[in-house]
């Protein structure tokens, strides 16, 4: 399971639980997408330092993301 945390000020919101990696990546995407609007443009999904760049670019704004892979989630139902 993947599950992509976003923080507000320290401040959790829901997490996003997401059982394929590929749809885990779209969903990263289309948050980034929010968040950062035009600048996301800039931000290359496909390589190993998107987390870190988009975290760079939300910094100032108090927000980070964070994304867990290979988690198990127990009770989960789809």
């Amino acid at each position: 399971m993947n599950v992509i945390l976003v923080s507000r000020y320290g401040i959790l919101d829901t997490p996003v639980l997401v059982k394929q990696n590929t749809t885990a990546e779209a969903a990263f995407e289309s948050i980034v997408r929010d968040l950062l609007g035009e600048d996301a443009d800039d931000i290359n999904f496909f390589c190993d330092t998107a987390i870190d760049k988009v975290n760079n670019y939300l910094k100032p704004s108090g927000i980070t993301i964070s994304w867990f892979v290979d988690i198990e989630v127990n009770n989960y139902k789809n």
